[in-house]
């Protein structure tokens, strides 16, 4: 009513000089709220006629202090607003991008040199290539720094390179590494003994002093704890070349984090924290991780054999209710059958079409005895997907076991994780799930496998 009217009078002022022309209840309306309808338009109406005394250029706009704005990101941990700053100033003021000076070991004279620079170092800076390996994989190569020097070193089945790694764990010298489970695993894996030495882990301490951050790659700790900006991180299929140059980069900027983040865990009392429990951890998990798990095969061979016949059974009973047959592994075929042609209600729409998700179905099983078809061949699958066929995909070949990866530093609460594969999700409420786990197995005789549980033995304390 009210734009018909504006549309036939131009105003408001133009509707009220023209009331004797508007009939019925809508004329004693306007009449009865005239007071109301103006004070409504003045509110609405942007003032421009204020008087303001102040200096125009004031109200002109400035580009914003980067650096200043690029800190207070960083403290409010606004990480995607800190992403749209331009390229070049995104790291505010930290030193431009660092490429290491390194030498290269590749001859008798550069061992000689690496090998007396270890002898005189008290501190020595180790990253592998890749950076982030587990026991089993073969690092290409090691950047080292010293005080006053960076190298990389091929590594190689050489005697040569193993003497010069051996040198590393000498005990009057302290290495500073990025992840200390794998630098044990390292030595294990080339001298079949975990380093005498002691280490600093660089991602460990970060972690510890601050477990939110999310990731602790040698790129972000530099550029927190050093303001300083790593080459580019090489892409997986880089040349030599700018992986070297990164890695030794990273090695030394290891070194120079180590006296920051040892100061830092002394101010905030996580010392104790840290040399006394996650250390020492670290340490078990890498045992934990070489030792791996044994795994019964043939008992996940009969279990997948006999998961993907009740699979192809439920698929058939699937397609007889519905009245033709359609990808089950379709949200929207899956979609169509359930709402469209058995008319079942539509509880939850997204914005490609209608929801499937396991809380849909649960919510629609009473309707439809289909459902109840569905939510079993869902979980049956993943089980064969997830747990049989994948768990025997990553069973070693030489050990015969699974060698999960534990993870000391994902978890904000402190909790380990666990990845490649995740041993801590197997289902145990089910049936088949049970029947998973009883393919893992003690690895020698007379050995047994022992499950413990905290029985919430946190919130035991609290109460008490």
């Amino acid at each position: 009513a009210a734009l018909k009217l504006l549309t036939q009078f131009g105003t408001m002022d133009g509707i009220y000089q023209h009331l004797d022309e508007i009939k019925g209840k809508l004329r004693i309306t306007l009449e009865q709220f005239r007071e109301q309808a103006f004070l409504s338009r003045e509110l609405a109406t942007i003032v421009t006629d204020v008087p303001l005394n102040f200096d125009p250029s004031l109200f002109v706009r400035k580009e914003p202090d980067l650096v200043r704005l690029r800190k207070i990101y960083e403290e409010l941990e606004f990480r995607s607003l800190a992403e749209r700053l331009p390229q070049e100033i995104k790291i505010g003021e930290c030193e431009a991008a660092v490429r290491e000076p390194y030498r290269t070991v590749e001859c008798a004279d550069g061992r000689a040199e690496l090998t007396a620079a270890l002898e005189k170092a008290d501190y020595v800076a180790i990253l592998a290539l890749p950076h982030s390996f587990s026991w089993q994989d073969d690092p290409r190569g090691v950047a080292v720094a010293v005080r006053n020097a960076t190298y990389y070193l091929p590594l190689t089945e050489t005697a040569e390179a193993k003497k010069i790694l051996a040198a590393f764990s000498g005990k009057n010298r302290q290495m500073i590494v990025y992840d200390g489970k794998a630098w044990q695993n390292l030595c294990w894996r080339l001298f079949g003994t975990e380093p005498e030495n002691s280490f600093f882990d660089v991602s460990l301490a970060a972690y510890l002093l601050n477990p939110l951050e999310n990731g602790y790659e040698p790129q972000r700790l530099a550029e927190l704890y050093l303001q300083r900006q790593l080459p580019a991180f090489p892409a997986k299929k880089a040349d030599a070349l700018q992986e070297q140059s990164f890695s030794c980069a990273a090695a030394r900027a290891l070194y120079d984090l180590s006296p920051v983040l040892r100061e830092k865990l002394s101010d905030f009392a996580l010392d104790k924290l840290y040399y006394e429990l996650e250390l020492p951890l670290s340490a078990i998990l890498a045992g934990m991780e070489r030792t791996g798990i044994a795994v019964d095969l043939p008992t996940l061979e009969a279990l997948r054999v006999e998961l993907k016949e009740r699979i192809l059974v439920l698929e058939s009973e699937i397609y007889v209710m519905a009245g033709q047959e359609f990808n089950l592994n379709s949200p929207k075929q899956l979609g169509q059958i359930l709402f469209e042609k058995l008319r079942l209600p539509a509880l939850k729409k997204t914005k490609t079409g209608y929801s499937t998700d396991a809380e849909v179905l649960e919510e629609l099983a009473p309707y439809h005895e289909i459902v109840n078809k569905l939510l079993q061949y869902r979980t049956l699958t993943k089980l064969l997907t997830t747990y049989l066929e994948g768990l025997s995909k990553l069973v070693n070949a030489k050990t015969g076991r699974i060698h999960t990866t534990f993870n000391q530093t994902v978890t904000a609460t402190g909790r380990l994780s666990s990845t490649e594969p995740n041993l801590q999700n197997i289902p145990i409420r089910m049936e088949e799930g049970r029947r998973v786990r009883s393919a893992f197995v003690p690895g020698a005789k007379g050995k047994i496998l022992l499950s413990a549980d905290y029985s919430q033995i946190e919130l035991r304390i609290l109460a008490h």
